[in-house]
This record gives structure tokens, sequence and C-alpha cells, in this order.
């Protein structure tokens, strides 16, 4: 959650809602392991529904330039780690 948090730039309820109804509608699966939840496309999600994620990704770079370089940042210097142990001081 956090990383896609800080890739998105948007607060974490909205991102919560995000994802809530992306898997609702069956895009996504989640995972919780400890303090962290691990998101994936789903298992029963179409090929041609993951087809055309692939290629709007691909297609688009420019849309998506901005997001990956935040993302790639947060594993660059821990962003998450820092960020929850700040919530747990608070």
């Amino acid at each position: 959650m956090c990383e896609i948090q800080v890739a998105l730039n948007q607060e974490q309820p909205k991102v919560s809602q995000y994802l809530a109804q992306l898997r609702k509608c069956g895009i996504l699966q989640s995972e919780r392991r400890g303090k962290w939840v691990y998101y994936r496309f789903s298992a029963d999600l179409p090929n041609w529904a993951l087809k055309v994620i692939t290629c709007s990704i691909e297609n688009n770079p420019a849309l998506f330039a901005d997001a990956i370089a935040l993302f790639d940042s947060i594993h660059s210097r821990n962003a998450c780690d820092n960020e929850s142990n700040n919530n747990a001081d608070k």
C-alpha cells in the first residue's frame, strides 16, 4: 500500500478505496503478510484484460513515467519502512 500511495502521490484513504474497488471487480488480489499487504493481478483475470493493461502501459509510457520514477525511488531510500516507523511513533 505504501509504495502505491507514494507512486500515485495520493492519500492512504483514497488509495485504499481504489484498491478495494479493483479487488471487488476481480482485477486485483491481495495477500496480507504481517503488517504488509501485497497486491497482484487476479489469477482469474482473463488474458485479454491483462493484455489491455499491459499494452496500455507499454504504449503510453509518458502517462506512467512519473509514477514509475516515484516507485523506483521508494526502493532506493526505503521510504515505506521510514513511513511505517514514523507512524509507529504516533
